[in-house]
C-alpha cells in the first residue's frame, strides 16, 4: 500500500541535493600494479549492474538532501575481469527547481531482482553473446598449401619455379626465331649473269612434227 504514491516513472540521472545534480557517466577504470590489491575481495561485484524491486510505503517530506559522493574504484590490472569502465559523477549542474523528497519504508520482501553483467562489446562478441559484425562478401581465394602439409607446399613451390622458367625460355626463343626475308638476303649481293652465257647461246634443233594418219603402221623397232 502506497501513501501519496510516487509518479509512475522517475528519472534518476545522478547524485543530487536540493540545488545541484551530478549526472552518472562512464569513465575509464583505474588500474594499478600494487600487489596488495591482487586477489582483493573489495570489488567482488565489479561489472555487475543490479536492479531490485521492493514494495515500499512512501511519504512526501521536506528533508534537505546532501550531495553524496561516488568513490573512484582502483583495481589490480590482473583482476579487472575484462571490465574497462566504471561509473563516476560528472561536473555539477544547477537544478531549475528543487527535487521532491520522499520517506520510504519497506513493507515486504523483494519482488524481483535483475542482474546485468556489464562487459565491453568486443568481449561479448568474443563469447558469442553479442552478434558479430557483418563483413562484406569477398571473392573466394583458392586455398594454398598449409604449413601442416610440407610436401604439398614444396610441390607447389616447384611448380611455380618451373612455370617461371618455361615462360623465360619461351620469351628467349621468340627473340631468336625470325621469319626468312628474301629482300634482306639479297641486299648487297652481286649476281654474275655471264656464267651461263655460252650455254644460253647454243641452238637446239627441233624436229618437225609429222601429222598422224589414220591406218598408218608405225615401226617401233
Amino acid at each position: 500500500m502506497l501513501i501519496n504514491p510516487l509518479p509512475r516513472s522517475i528519472e534518476h540521472r545522478g547524485s543530487n541535493n536540493d540545488t545541484t545534480l551530478r549526472p552518472f557517466i562512464f569513465s575509464t577504470l583505474a588500474l594499478t600494479d600494487d600487489d596488495s590489491l591482487l586477489g582483493s575481495s573489495s570489488h567482488p561485484e565489479l561489472g555487475l549492474i543490479q536492479l531490485t524491486i521492493v514494495p515500499v510505503q512512501a511519504t512526501e517530506t521536506n528533508t534537505s538532501l546532501a550531495l553524496p559522493s561516488l568513490a573512484e574504484l582502483k583495481v589490480h590490472e590482473r583482476s579487472k575481469k575484462a571490465v574497462t569502465q566504471q561509473i563516476t559523477l560528472a561536473e555539477p549542474e544547477i537544478l531549475a527547481t528543487p527535487p521532491k523528497t520522499y520517506d520510504l519504508v519497506r513493507i515486504g520482501p523483494n519482488i524481483a531482482n535483475f542482474s546485468f553483467k556489464y562487459r565491453p562489446l568486443d568481449v561479448l562478441r568474443a563469447n558469442e553473446i553479442a552478434p558479430q559484425l557483418k563483413r562484406k562478401a569477398s571473392p573466394e581465394i583458392p586455398r594454398a598449401a598449409t604449413p601442416e602439409d610440407p610436401e604439398a607446399l614444396a610441390d607447389t613451390r616447384e611448380a611455380e619455379i618451373l612455370r617461371e622458367r618455361l615462360k623465360a625460355l619461351d620469351a628467349k626463343l621468340q627473340k631468336r626465331v625470325k621469319k626468312p626475308n628474301v629482300k634482306d638476303e639479297l641486299a648487297g649481293q652481286v649476281i654474275d649473269l655471264t656464267q651461263n652465257s655460252a650455254r644460253s647461246n647454243k641452238r637446239v634443233k627441233l624436229e618437225e612434227r609429222r601429222p598422224f594418219i589414220p591406218g598408218e603402221v608405225i615401226d617401233l623397232t
